[in-house]
């Protein structure tokens, strides 16, 4: 899934706020080009103010895609950065091997919240 436009993102994240429970978080959500993101090479950010549960996510707008080995897709970026607001407190630094399973195992949990979403309405 490729969102449309702005308005499709943002129906989006007031559906997976919700089943993720993060209604109390004030998000935004916006379709960046790849010099906006902060790692370069990043399908999708997140940036963050915990002590006010505040967040913006970037996701990589299609243009910039080039050429993966995989599909992209953008409610799956979404769900996987919403995962890390859930797992602030046990941040890993970035490169270790504490971070990479972390990105692992938010990486398998959003693919699985997804499948099962449009597997149930099968």
């Amino acid at each position: 899934m490729i969102f449309a436009d702005q308005k499709e993102a943002e129906q989006f994240l007031q559906e997976w706020q919700k089943v993720l429970r993060l209604q109390d978080w004030d998000l935004k959500i916006q379709i960046v080009r790849a010099r906006d993101l902060v790692g370069g090479e990043s399908m999708a950010e997140v940036t963050y103010k915990h002590t006010k549960r505040m967040a913006i996510i970037n996701l990589l707008d299609p243009i910039d895609y080039g050429e993966y080995l995989w599909e992209q897709n953008h409610e799956i970026s979404l769900v996987h950065e919403l995962l890390h607001l859930h797992f602030i407190g046990f941040e890993a630094e970035s490169g270790t091997a504490e971070d990479d399973a972390q990105e692992m195992t938010i990486d398998v949990i959003s693919k699985s919240l997804v499948f099962l979403k449009y597997k149930a309405g099968e």
